[in-house]
Formats: structure tokens, C-alpha cells, sequence
């Protein structure tokens, strides 16, 4: 018992530390609906732990693979508005948990079934990730309860609006003073502010838009179109948040 809670205390410390890498993935099944998924790979926590001398720790922690749906855990979560909680009624949470291998992913994913509904679900899940992930991650309560607080993951909580219509989506800044302003407050962020350069970590943080048909317009930094123009793909470090904020801003005309 006494090593499983030192080894959650380095993973919080190590995630704090910007060991973690995001996916937002968004993908088009017809013009108008298709499903949002979230992908969290912690692999480098391991990899971390080992090199400052846990790797004792983690033998005998069996790897596991495990599959909730959001339908048999949302009676019980009380943050959720009864509407988000219809929006994520679909979707379902799955967690890869291999200590050995240093992998550790989670994947939160629900279906859209409109584009005005993908700013309902988007925003759902992450209330739901950031609730969750302060105590115990559904179907790892046994591994990782007590484990690292992906609240830290919603960029958007800082101060960025997610909006979605009809041919368009879109992710601003709503007000630049007030987002410093809350990442200067923020004493997990500037925890990680401070202990991730030292580390030499980086976070990769990356937006992929599938879409049916080609796109028609877009404005976003370091991002890549597809050659047939039906995949956009935006990349960023999770740490640009304290000196380039602007680059989690897009626009997509599709």
C-alpha cells in the first residue's frame, strides 16, 4: 500500500510537470455529425519515474485495459447539466494501463449529432475529465485512484470560447488580460511553469479535424491541411499558453 501511494504522489508531481500529451480529435461522419474524442497519453510519467529511481515501484502492478460507458456513470456525477449529460450519453471512457511498458492512455469519446451539439459535448467532457480525474479515473480506481488531476488539460478553462455552426468552428481568446490574469493566479499552472523547463519536457498539444469534404477556409497557427483538404491538423505545446496563447485560436470553414 505504502508504495502504490508514493508511486501516485510522483505521477501527480510528474504530471504537473507537463508529462502528458493531448489529442482533440474531431471527426466528421457526415456533413453535419460525427464524434469528439480526447486522447491523454501519460506514457512519460513512467519513463520519468524510472529515471529518477522508481522502477522498483511499479513491479507488480499488473497492466490493465478497461471500458466504461458514460451512461452507467453519469447518474451519480453532479457537476453535469442534465443536457450534457444527454450529450454524452453515447460515449464511453477507455483507459490502457501498462507500467512495464510505459503506457498509460485514456481515450473520452461521444458522438455529435449536429455541429451545434459538438461545443455541448466538447465542453461536457471536459467538465467531466476535470471532476473524475480528482479523484479516480473511471475503471482504474484500483491502479491510479487519487492519481494525477487532468483538470489542468482544459486549455479552454483560461479563457478561450469553443463555438460550433453550421459550416464553421471556432476557438478565441475572450479576453487576453483575463487569461494571463488567470494563468498568473493559476498555482498548478505556474507549478508547471516552473518545474517542466528544468525537466527539459515538452507537451505536445494537438487539434485533428476530419472532415467529409474538402475545406473550404482556415486560420490557425503551425497547422497542416491534408492534400485532399479534408484533414486539418493543429499543433501546439501545451506550455505556448504562457508566452503565445494566441496560437490555440483557429477558425475552419468547411
Amino acid at each position: 500500500m505504502k508504495n502504490k501511494i508514493s508511486i501516485l504522489c510522483l505521477i501527480s508531481c510528474l504530471f504537473m510537470a507537463g508529462c502528458f500529451e493531448v489529442e482533440e480529435q474531431t471527426t466528421f461522419k457526415t456533413a453535419d455529425s460525427g464524434n469528439f474524442t480526447l486522447l491523454v497519453d501519460m506514457g512519460k510519467l513512467f519513463a520519468q519515474l524510472k529515471k529518477f529511481g522508481g522502477a522498483e515501484q511499479l513491479e507488480g502492478i499488473d497492466a490493465k485495459d478497461s471500458l466504461v460507458y458514460f451512461k452507467d456513470i453519469l447518474e451519480k456525477d453532479t457537476v453535469l447539466t442534465a443536457a450534457e449529460k444527454n450529450a454524452l450519453n453515447g460515449g464511453h471512457i477507455r483507459m490502457h494501463f501498462n507500467a512495464g511498458d510505459d503506457e498509460m492512455k485514456a481515450e473520452f469519446s461521444a458522438p455529435f449529432k449536429t455541429v451545434s451539439d459538438l461545443a455541448i459535448v466538447r465542453t461536457a467532457l471536459f467538465k467531466l475529465i476535470a471532476n473524475t480525474g480528482k479523484t479516480s479515473l473511471p475503471g482504474m480506481q484500483n491502479e491510479v485512484s487519487g492519481g494525477p488531476d487532468l483538470s489542468i488539460i482544459d486549455v479552454n478553462s483560461y479563457g478561450f470560447a469553443f463555438t460550433a455552426s453550421k459550416g464553421n468552428i471556432a476557438n478565441v481568446i475572450t479576453d487576453s488580460v483575463s487569461l494571463k490574469e488567470k494563468i498568473d493566479n493559476d498555482s498548478m499552472m505556474q507549478q508547471v511553469k516552473m518545474i517542466a523547463p528544468l525537466m527539459g519536457i515538452s507537451s505536445p498539444y494537438k487539434r485533428v479535424f476530419n472532415f467529409t469534404t474538402p475545406v473550404k477556409g482556415f486560420k490557425a497557427e503551425n497547422s497542416k491541411l491534408s492534400a485532399d483538404k479534408k484533414t486539418l491538423t493543429i499543433t501546439n505545446d501545451f506550455f505556448d499558453l504562457f508566452e503565445n496563447p494566441k496560437s490555440f485560436e483557429y477558425y475552419v470553414n468547411f
